[in-house]
C-alpha cells in the first residue's frame, strides 16, 4: 500500500509555522539525504535559511522573551524536530530528524485543502 501523503516540501508549506521556522525547516530538508534526517551545523543551517546562527538556535531550542518573560517553545520542544546527536566539541554538526507527524495544518490553508479534496471526490 502506498503512502498518500504529499511530499515533505508541500507538508511544510501547509503547516502552521512562523516564516522563520518554515525557512529553517526548508533548509533542513534541502540539506538532508532522505528528506528527514539532517546532519549539519547550526552555522550551515543558518546560511541555507538566510538566518543568523542565534536565530537558528532559538528556533530549535526555544527562548525566553526578555521583555515579557514569556517562554517561546522551539521546534525540538514541540516535537517537530528531534535532535538525534548533539554537536561535538570539535565537530560542530548535529544530527536532526524532521517529524512530519508533529506538523499541524495552518488554519488559513485548511479551507483550500478541504476544497481540493472535495474536487477530487467529484471527479472520480
Amino acid at each position: 500500500m502506498s503512502d498518500s501523503r504529499p511530499p515533505l516540501h508541500a507538508q511544510l508549506q501547509r503547516s502552521d509555522l512562523a516564516k522563520s521556522e518554515l525557512l529553517l525547516l526548508q533548509a533542513m530538508r534541502e540539506h538532508s539525504s532522505d528528506g528527514q534526517h539532517v546532519f549539519a551545523s547550526r552555522e550551515r543551517l543558518a546560511a541555507y535559511a538566510k538566518l543568523s546562527t542565534k536565530t537558528v538556535h532559538r528556533l530549535l531550542y526555544g527562548y525566553v522573551d526578555k521583555r515579557s518573560g514569556k517562554r517561546h517553545r522551539g521546534l525540538c520542544e514541540r516535537g517537530i524536530v528531534s535532535e538525534l546527536a548533539k554537536p561535538h566539541r570539535f565537530k560542530n554538526s548535529a544530527k536532526y530528524r524532521i517529524n512530519v507527524h508533529a506538523l499541524s495544518v495552518d488554519p488559513r490553508v485548511k479551507p483550500y485543502l478541504d476544497r481540493s479534496a472535495q474536487m477530487r471526490l467529484h471527479h472520480r
